[in-house]
């Protein structure tokens, strides 16, 4: 899979069209299609929030269900935590106690 099938699969998971996702981080849809051989540093960075671009190298499995839908949920509490940090902080710590919990009952 190359770059721009990395971004057309991320942007189609996270449930994005081409001409929608292009106008909302500020490029032309012929960028995001790859019709343009360097990419700024800049656009890395909003590709990367929007999409967690690159967590997914890191942590997540493309091939895996699971792990695709864990990954929109990193992006989605990210997003919040910009919008709305206390609820994101809300999410997250109720998360940890669900956790804790389910492991306790093992």
């Amino acid at each position: 899979m190359d770059f721009g099938d990395k971004i057309r699969t991320l942007r189609k998971d996270n449930g994005y069209g081409l001409n929608e996702f292009a106008k909302e981080i500020g490029v032309s849809a012929g960028y995001l299609t790859g019709k343009t051989s360097t990419i700024n540093i800049d656009t890395l960075k909003v590709l990367d929030e929007k999409l967690g671009l690159f967590q997914h190298d890191a942590l997540f499995d493309p091939s895996s269900p699971f792990d695709l839908k864990l990954g929109r949920l990193v992006g989605e509490v990210k997003q919040l935590h910009q919008d709305q940090p206390n609820a994101a902080e809300y999410v997250i710590n109720n998360l940890q106690i669900a956790i804790q919990f389910v492991r306790s009952q093992t």
